[in-house]
C-alpha cells in the first residue's frame, strides 16, 4: 500500500511555505515526494503519476480525506443530467 500525503510548511527556511507532496511505500519504506506551491489535485496526481513512471503501478494507495480528491459543492443539472457525479 502506497500512503499519499501533503504537507506545508517554510521547508526551506525562506518565510515562503510549499508543500511537499510525499507517497510512501508501506512494505519496502520507498518514498517520493516533490514541492510545489500548494497542496492541490494537480499536484497530487503528478506526484502518482511520476511514482508509476518510476517504480510502477501501485497495488493500493490511501490518502486522507481531503477536499482536493472530491467537491463539496451539488452538481449542477447538467452534471446530473450526464452522470457525470457521485
Amino acid at each position: 500500500m502506497i500512503q499519499m500525503d501533503g504537507s506545508i510548511h517554510d521547508w526551506f527556511g525562506t518565510g515562503k511555505e510549499v508543500c511537499l507532496m510525499n507517497m510512501v511505500d508501506d512494505a519496502t519504506g520507498t518514498s517520493y515526494g516533490l514541492f510545489d506551491t500548494g497542496e492541490t489535485t494537480q499536484v497530487a496526481l503528478q506526484c502518482l503519476f511520476d511514482w508509476i513512471m518510476k517504480y510502477g503501478i501501485p497495488y493500493s494507495i490511501y490518502c486522507d480525506y481531503k477536499s482536493l480528491f472530491y467537491t463539496k459543492r451539488e452538481a449542477t443539472i447538467e452534471e446530473q443530467l450526464a452522470g457525470n457525479c457521485l
